[in-house]
């Protein structure tokens, strides 16, 4: 599968035999395809994902996941760091000190901060792609960003409370068009594709079929 995929110039038209997905012009770099995974805190986003990634490797699908980090505030005095990369750590001062890109390893892992600040989903997903080749990128999050999308909604809510939920949901995504399906509970009077939270195969099909019409 991996001999398939193609490379792309400024412009980006996707080459890839299987996944698509348009990149802003970039330089040449791998074009993987991409979809979005968007809905309120505790909807099953991170969870969903991580199943996708299990059964698309399977299907011999290098992936990638990018999640979009909400920033906390930190009693005033700015946003706190992520993770371990917090102030006054060894990855923090080689960040502050201008590093381009830190590596910290250990013996069963390799983390890389990239001292890049406030990108939008398609700057990332470039930043990505341009280090790492992989053939489909799950994005969490991102809820403005002009990448394809599933709305995610709790598995279990009332169909009332899931239709003002998808109405909150779509005031914010402003650009319905890019939505290609909802995943809990189905709605009335909406058209695309539903899918129930442990119909992992369907939703890979169907990704598959997606990507392969937009060759």
């Amino acid at each position: 599968m991996s001999g398939q995929k193609g490379y792309l110039g400024a412009g980006c038209k996707v080459q890839s035999a299987k996944l698509a997905y348009m990149l802003p012009c970039c330089p040449v770099v791998r074009c993987p395809v991409v979809l979005s995974s968007i809905g309120f805190s505790g909807s099953g986003k991170t969870t969903l994902i991580e199943q996708l990634v299990q059964r698309l490797t399977t299907k011999g699908y290098k992936v990638g996941v990018i999640k979009h980090h909400h920033e906390q505030r930190d009693r005033g005095h700015g946003t706190r760091d992520i993770g371990i990369d917090v102030k006054g750590k060894d990855t923090w001062r080689y960040r502050q000190s201008g590093a381009a890109v830190i590596a910290l390893v250990a013996s069963n892992r390799m983390m890389l901060f990239l001292p890049e600040g406030n990108l939008t989903a398609e700057e990332a997903l470039e930043q990505l792609t341009r280090q790492f080749p992989v053939d489909l990128v799950l994005v969490e999050g991102f809820k403005q960003s002009s990448l394809p999308k599933f709305i995610v909604l709790p598995p279990e809510m009332t169909s009332e409370d899931a239709r003002q939920m998808l109405s909150q949901l779509l005031s914010q995504i402003g650009d319905t068009k890019i939505i290609l399906g909802l995943i809990g509970q189905p709605v009335p009077n909406f058209d695309l594709p539903c899918f129930a939270h442990n119909e992992i195969e369907r939703i890979c099909e169907f990704v598959e079929q997606w990507s392969s019409k937009r060759l």
